[in-house]
């Protein structure tokens, strides 16, 4: 996949999430060396398949169907 002037759909949404997950390791590593007021939240094993789901999306626009195969598998054995 060449690089083109304008982001696409797909690299916005992989930017986006990567700003996502940077932030909240952010958010925990600070809470964790100046403790925290607050409980740290587990997200929902259905917050965690509409995650995997997400990523596989992306996969699949950027990536061949087969190197997206892992993921496929987490969402199977999360959906269970």
């Amino acid at each position: 996949m060449t690089p083109s002037a304008t982001p696409s759909f797909a690299q916005n949404v992989k930017d986006g999430f990567s700003v996502g997950v940077g932030v909240s390791v952010a958010r925990n590593l600070v809470d964790r060396m100046f403790g925290s007021s607050q409980p740290t939240v587990v997200p929902s094993k259905q917050q965690s398949c509409k995650d995997l789901i997400a990523s596989y999306e992306v996969c699949v626009l950027e990536r061949s169907p087969s190197e997206c195969q892992p993921l496929w598998t987490q969402i199977k054995e999360c959906m269970k």
